[in-house]
């Protein structure tokens, strides 16, 4: 790095970070001040749950080790979630009406929400595969029920929320689901056949995962399928035990490889 050409590292989700990564870290920041006054001009960006700091207690280490330390400074930043006039304006975005309509929804949305984009969505959601939100064609807007949504809870964990959204979808597609998250956040397109035995399985899988992005379990773009959070990918994650995980990673490995393989002998010597 240099005063032309600083770095930044963004780091997320750091509450899963194992203990020698979290060290690695540690070092990294700590001693920087070993290096030359040029060589500095570097930035770490981190993150991890607050509620979920003090069940990794190498992160609890990691982060007292660095703020004890005079080698950099330490910036903190508590993300919150949005007012109720940011809940109103995607609220309002999403049913495509104007914001005065919407507030009084908005208001009752972010008391049970707290504002959390993602709670938002999850429960905007709940509320119309219950039909206490709906389209009337003979207004030609969206309505909703006040009775209904005040009554509605949100007091469960998100985790056991999504999970029991993926656990109601077809076993064909929870299996695809966790053959994606065994990836991470996200998968490339092409990785998809890699990963695959032959065409009509990765054919099966693709009808899965569109299927999944209807139901707004996965987004797509031009070169990924990805899950819209980490909470969604851990709970698709951990739908099934540790010992069936490893036969995922390890097929998934070794079809990877076998394809690796062949690609290589394929390819014509210069």
């Amino acid at each position: 790095s240099s005063p032309d050409a600083p770095i930044m590292l963004f780091l997320d989700d750091l509450q899963w970070a194992d203990k020698e990564s979290l060290e690695l870290l540690t070092s990294l920041i700590v001693d920087v001040d070993q290096l030359d006054s040029h060589q500095r001009c570097i930035s770490f960006v981190v993150t991890y749950r607050s509620n979920e700091k003090d069940k990794n207690q190498s992160l609890v280490d990691c982060i007292e080790s660095i703020e004890r330390s005079n080698a950099t400074q330490v910036t903190r930043m508590q993300l919150g979630g949005m007012d109720i006039e940011g809940t109103n304006a995607m609220i309002a975005d999403a049913l495509k009406l104007p914001i005065r309509l919407t507030r009084p929804l908005s208001v009752a949305v972010h008391q049970k929400t707290l504002g959390n984009p993602l709670f938002v969505k999850v429960f905007l959601t709940m509320l119309f595969e219950e039909h206490a939100i709906s389209y009337s064609f003979k207004k030609k807007r969206w309505l909703w029920d006040m009775n209904i949504i005040h009554q509605r809870s949100m007091d469960r964990e998100l985790a056991a929320i999504l999970s029991e959204k993926l656990l109601s979808m077809s076993r064909e597609v929870q299996e695809t689901l966790t053959f994606v998250a065994c990836f991470g956040m996200r998968i490339r397109k092409d990785v998809l056949s890699m990963a695959s035995y032959d065409s009509e399985e990765a054919s099966r899988i693709l009808s899965c995962l569109k299927i999944a992005v209807k139901e707004s379990i996965l987004d797509e773009d031009d070169e990924y399928f990805s899950f819209p959070h980490d909470l969604i990918q851990q709970a698709a994650y951990e739908r099934v035990h540790e010992k069936e995980l490893r036969s995922y990673h390890f097929s998934i490995g070794l079809q990877i490889l076998k394809k690796a393989i062949h690609t290589t002998r394929a390819e014509p010597l210069s």
